[in-house]
Formats: structure tokens, C-alpha cells, sequence
């Protein structure tokens, strides 16, 4: 009679080896996906950390090789008004280069009213258009921007509302290289109707008031 014991032991040993064997290429493949993801961070993190010296450093953005034509086409699908404008301005403007276009831009806020708010937003803006405009510049990470900018923990979102508020404002006093802003009327119904008509409305109303009394 075959002995069933040591069957039992041996059939055990190997179900044990099995498992041992998954467990230890479950273990690989995760150390394994760990450092892939690793490496991708690092990657993205030197790459990024390119643009956001490319975009805080230089007021160039990249140039493609084919100097931009000017077209009624790129004015409708530029970003801001000033973008075709640059072309055309000086230093080396003229050349079809994007240099010193920002920087003299009227329409820009000074730096001297934002400060660095008013730096990290042109930097967000020129990213946006090296997107547009010159394809393989990624866009610059802002929170990397935001850090080096300013200490200060908010989202990209918020600051670009925050400098949405501030060029409200800007607009609304008379600020340094600024345009004067003329106060708005107030807004009111009866812009629809005449002088006259409003005159006798407010005789009409006057009259029902002391009819009542």
C-alpha cells in the first residue's frame, strides 16, 4: 500500500512553493510598476521644471522655424489683442520674432500695481500662447510657478481669478499705464423712453400720491 502521508506532504509542499512563487512575482511586478512611476515623476518633474525656468527667465518664447506670417486669420485666432500687435513691435519684432511684445503691451497691467501677481499671470499667458503657437512647449506647471513666485499655497485657478479681479480693478481707477476710465452711468429702464416721457411719468406718479392722501 502507496504511502499517502508522504503523497499528502509532498502535495503540500508544492501548493506552499506555489503560493511562495505568486507571492514573490506579485511583489516584483509592484516594485517594479513603483519604480516606472518613479522615473515618470522625475522625468515630469525635470521637464517642468525646463519650462518654468523657459517661461520665468526669458521673455522669448520659442521661436518655430518659419517666421509667422501675418494674416487676417492668425489676428482672429490670436489670443490677445496684442499678440499680433508684437509682431510688429520693436526690439526685433519686426523680424516676425515674439521678443519685448508683452513687456510694452498698453493693454498689460504694470508690474508696479501687481507685482508678482502681475508676473506669474504673463508667464501663465505666454505659455498659453507658446501652446498655441509654437506646438512642443508644454505648459508651464503654475503651482511650480506660484512657489517660486510667491510662497503661498493657492491653486492656479484661484490666482487666475484673483488676477481677473485685479484687472477689474485696474480698469476702474486711473492706474499707472492705465487708461482712464470713465464712470458708467447708471443703468436705468426708462433709457428707452424720451426726456419728455419720463417728466410727465414722474408728474403722473407725483399726482396719484396726493390723490390718495
Amino acid at each position: 500500500m502507496p504511502d499517502l502521508t508522504k503523497k499528502k506532504v509532498k502535495e503540500t509542499m508544492k501548493k506552499v512553493m506555489k503560493a511562495q512563487e505568486k507571492q514573490w512575482r506579485e511583489r516584483q511586478r509592484a516594485r517594479r510598476a513603483q519604480e516606472a512611476a518613479q522615473k515618470k515623476k522625475d522625468q515630469t518633474k525635470a521637464r517642468r521644471a525646463t519650462v518654468i525656468d523657459r517661461a520665468l527667465f526669458s521673455t522669448v518664447v520659442p521661436d518655430t522655424h518659419r517666421k509667422p506670417k501675418w494674416t487676417a486669420r492668425a489676428a482672429r485666432r490670436a489670443p490677445t489683442r496684442s499678440f499680433a500687435a508684437a509682431w510688429a513691435r520693436k526690439p526685433g519684432g519686426a523680424r516676425g520674432t515674439r521678443r519685448g511684445g508683452r513687456e510694452n503691451d498698453p493693454f498689460e497691467f504694470p508690474d508696479s500695481a501687481g507685482g508678482n501677481l502681475a508676473r506669474i499671470v504673463r508667464v501663465m499667458e505666454r505659455e498659453e500662447e507658446a501652446r498655441r503657437y509654437h506646438h512642443g512647449v508644454h505648459k508651464a506647471d503654475i503651482d511650480a510657478c506660484e512657489k517660486k513666485m510667491r510662497n503661498c499655497n493657492q491653486t492656479a485657478k484661484t490666482l487666475m481669478k484673483m488676477a481677473a479681479e485685479f484687472k477689474r480693478e485696474l480698469k476702474k481707477c486711473r492706474s499707472r499705464g492705465g487708461r482712464r476710465r470713465t464712470r458708467r452711468r447708471k443703468h436705468r429702464k426708462s433709457r428707452r423712453k424720451t426726456r419728455k416721457q419720463r417728466g410727465r411719468a414722474r408728474r403722473r406718479r407725483r399726482t396719484r400720491r396726493r390723490t390718495r392722501r
